[in-house]
């Protein structure tokens, strides 16, 4: 069993005082298995403090349109719905200055620490530099979102699959364990405002690509088309993935692209549901 530990790396060197813990969503949408929410999570319950969730929405994210802000939107408003079953206040905060909103609301809060989700854009980049420099509580980013961590996989810019691969297959059967499953919280009364999910897709003002009407957003039916996926298609998947004849892909790909669903939950499904060992798999 691999030590959450691990998947972490604290960004500056600020020391806990007091305050709720804060997870910062950003890459990674869903609720259930989210390595950075456990993180988290740990946190909170060794502070006995309150865990909160923050996600900042910039409308038309690096050029995105009416079509992926209605579907990152929809998944939002599950992991609102999932949160709160867990006794977990949701909070959401919309505007382009991302790290300034972030910081603002941790000064706002009293907020002790800062958890965040890994990702490698450089925009991402930007926001956790300019946070780095400028809070005065523990800030820690966990990558739940590569089954192997980034900074674990290889430490140099990597030049070919050819050459990052061996060193993936080295380490993954350590990382690629059970997923432990959230908690739910204790009852406190961190007030959170309505969010106004409906209102919010309205204003978007460029809706000339529509929705897709072929994919419903969220964790929660992100599950279920990979039941479907594991049930219907693996078993035809290497055939027919590449034939644009055959309907033969796994259709997860938006799911994976906003964090509705885990890529290690999938490794993991699909090891059961072919009575594999991953050390087999990479032989």
């Amino acid at each position: 069993m691999i030590n959450i530990e691990k998947r972490s790396l604290k960004l500056n060197k600020k020391e806990y005082m007091e305050g709720a813990i804060l997870y910062w969503m950003n890459r990674d949408q869903r609720v259930s298995d989210n390595y950075a929410l456990l993180f988290a999570e740990k946190l909170a319950k060794e502070k006995n403090v309150p865990l909160l969730v923050l996600y900042n929405l910039v409308p038309g994210f690096l050029g995105g349109s009416f079509r992926s802000h209605v579907f990152k939107i929809k998944g939002l408003e599950v992991v609102e719905k999932n949160l709160k079953e867990k006794n977990i206040s949701f909070f959401l905060v919309s505007g382009e200055k991302t790290e300034e909103d972030i910081l603002k609301f941790v000064n706002k809060e009293k907020i002790g620490a800062v958890v965040t989700d890994f990702s490698p854009l450089k925009i991402s980049i930007k926001w956790e530099k300019f946070l780095k420099q400028k809070l005065e509580v523990p800030f820690f980013v966990v990558d739940t979102h590569n089954i192997v961590p980034c900074w674990l996989a290889s430490q140099k810019q990597e030049f070919g699959a050819h050459t990052l691969r061996p060193k993936i297959y080295k380490i993954i059967p350590d990382f690629l364990e059970e997923i432990p499953k959230l908690s739910k919280q204790k009852s406190y009364s961190v007030k959170t405002p309505q969010i106004h999910w409906q209102k919010i897709i309205d204003d978007f003002k460029d809706k000339s690509i529509p929705e897709a009407s072929w994919i419903t957003p969220g964790e929660t039916h992100a599950k279920k088309a990979l039941k479907k996926f594991l049930d219907n298609d693996l078993n035809s998947y290497g055939k027919d993935r590449n034939d644009p004849n055959e309907k033969g892909q796994s259709n997860l790909s938006p799911y994976l692209h906003y964090g509705h669903i885990s890529a290690q939950r999938i490794a993991l499904e699909i090891l059961k549901k072919t009575n594999k060992k991953i050390e087999s798999v990479l032989n």
